[in-house]
């Protein structure tokens, strides 16, 4: 039972740290394919209303031709994240 608990509180210490690693990064590229499309509405509102700039986010959205291209940018490392 102390090794059950032991490993939950190792895990719970380490998915802390990598919150707080992940807050801390500021900069975040998004790419999404066709921005007019309305299944990226909700990200492209996010970016115009501010709401990554409150959670302390500078993010910038790639709008490219379409899915593939958005997902090739992340395998490239050119974006971080495929929103759609």
């Amino acid at each position: 039972m102390k090794n059950t608990i032991a490993r939950l509180a190792g895990a719970l210490l380490a998915l802390t740290l990598t919150t707080s690693f992940a807050a801390a990064q500021s900069k975040v590229t998004i790419a999404v394919g066709g921005g007019s499309c309305l299944c990226y509405l909700p990200t492209v509102l996010a970016k115009q209303l501010g709401e990554y700039d409150k959670a302390g986010l500078s993010v910038e959205l790639v709008d490219l031709k379409g899915g593939s291209d958005a997902l090739k940018a992340v395998l490239g490392g050119s974006a971080d994240v495929v929103s759609g």
